[in-house]
């Protein structure tokens, strides 16, 4: 169960964007606005239920952020 707070999210679509670039654009967007992560990231697929192929997959990812 995810804990309740405030979270930063991005969202990335498998075929066009690697994951280790949204997750580059949070870290530089909370740097930017000074937050701090706090906790773990969770990844969910969105639209799961309605492609054929994982390449179709739009994945959000959401993490706890905290005031510095």
């Amino acid at each position: 169960m995810q804990p309740a707070g405030d979270y930063v999210r991005a969202f990335y679509r498998d075929a066009t964007e690697s994951p280790v670039l949204c997750y580059q654009r949070i870290f530089d967007y909370v740097e930017e606005h000074g937050f701090a992560l706090s906790g773990f990231s969770y990844e969910v697929i969105i639209n799961e239920n309605v492609i054929d192929r994982v390449e179709d997959a739009l994945v959000q990812i959401e993490i706890l952020v905290k005031s510095k």
